[in-house]
């Protein structure tokens, strides 16, 4: 900081004066109302210094380290820009005592680092205003506005594109088959966790805030894919089991408990039960050594003396709709491996366009 007076006349060249002869001298007490901490630079000795020169100027000046305030908007994060403020007036003198007004120079404060390491410093501006204090009064008081932009090079490399390979990753569990459950499974929930650790990390170095960021949609999109994916292996192994089990329902867990019942009866008495029939028909428990391939056959004895061979339901009758529900299964798995890149690759568009052009990032 540069303190600066004009005096009446002098009859020497130029007096300086160390930090040591500074302190019997009088200065103005300057404070800095956005401050929240501060420090003066005493290694070796106190940084500060006056200079008085010949056509009247007399210059103070100190070395100081100053955490400043800055409220920041962080709706558009990591794209978004940000404007700080410094704030300096006396604490004591009021605006009758002490104008204070910047120098007459382009850039009264030295910009010489105009890039940092998250923000890139893209526009300033100097202004001097009076403060009205509804207790101390009105004061005079230097404003430096400062505009930044953050450095997005960071956040593309260390949380966009690992995001956008996890996403791509749970889409190979649409190329495997529908039977690796254990594959697709653990496919599917190591991309969720590692998204969802990944968003943790991004927020664990921001305020709590109750609003959306940009990096919170991108974030929550990519997860929703990722379990997407995962519910679309759900559905499509329902869907293979689709048929396998048609048919077990209340009514044929009876009839299944009494065909074994009688099969017990049946060996209780040799192998051979008569039953009834309406038909007029008698019916041999006895079953025929023909069952390959899943197929039973029941002798049915008539009243005539005659013999039927009568062909139970076969297991395979069921082969159709098992075969029905895997055609299913490739076809979900089949449109997924078009829809899944497709909507993400329409996000992407509308999310990069929205937040660099529109925003004019």
């Amino acid at each position: 900081m540069r303190l600066q007076k004009d005096i009446q006349s002098l009859d020497f060249e130029e007096v300086e004066l160390d930090s040591k002869s500074v302190g019997s001298l009088w200065t103005p007490d300057v404070f800095f109302p956005n401050e929240k901490e501060a420090s003066y630079h005493n290694i070796m000795s106190p940084n500060r210094m006056f200079r008085l020169t010949k056509n009247c100027t007399l210059n103070y000046t100190v070395r100081l380290t100053l955490k400043l305030s800055c409220v920041m908007r962080l709706h558009s994060y990591p794209f978004d820009k940000q404007t700080c403020r410094l704030h300096l007036e006396s604490f004591g003198y009021d605006a009758q005592q002490i104008n204070l007004h910047w120098t007459k120079e382009d850039t009264p404060i030295g910009m010489n680092i105009t890039s940092l390491p998250q923000f890139e410093v893209v526009g300033h501006d100097f202004d001097n205003f009076f403060s009205d204090h509804r207790i101390r009064g009105n004061y005079s008081t230097l404003s430096a506005q400062f505009d930044f932009r953050r450095n997005i090079g960071y956040y593309v490399v260390q949380m966009y594109i690992p995001t956008l390979l996890i996403v791509m990753l749970s889409w190979v569990s649409f190329w495997l088959n529908v039977n690796s459950v254990p594959g697709r499974v653990t496919l599917g929930v190591l991309s969720v966790l590692t998204i969802s650790t990944q968003s943790s990390s991004v927020n664990a170095s921001l305020p709590r805030v109750s609003y959306t960021k940009a990096i919170d949609i991108w974030m929550a999109t990519c997860l929703v894919f990722v379990f997407a994916a995962l519910i679309e292996f759900a559905i499509a192994n329902v869907l293979t089991r689709k048929g396998s089990h048609k048919g077990i329902i209340m009514k044929k867990l009876i009839k299944l408990a009494k065909e074994v019942r009688e099969k017990a009866l049946m060996r209780n008495n040799q192998g051979v039960m008569a039953s009834s029939d309406p038909d007029g028909l008698r019916h041999r428990g006895s079953v025929s050594s023909d069952e390959t391939n899943g197929n039973k056959k029941e002798t049915v004895v008539k009243m005539d003396a005659g013999v039927q061979l009568q062909k139970q339901r076969s297991e395979l009758e069921d082969k159709p709709a098992f075969e029905k529900g895997m055609l299913y299964a490739m076809y979900c798995d089949v449109a997924s491996r078009i829809l899944f890149p497709l909507v993400f690759a329409i996000f992407n568009v509308v999310y990069w366009v929205y937040y660099i052009n529109i925003l004019n990032y």
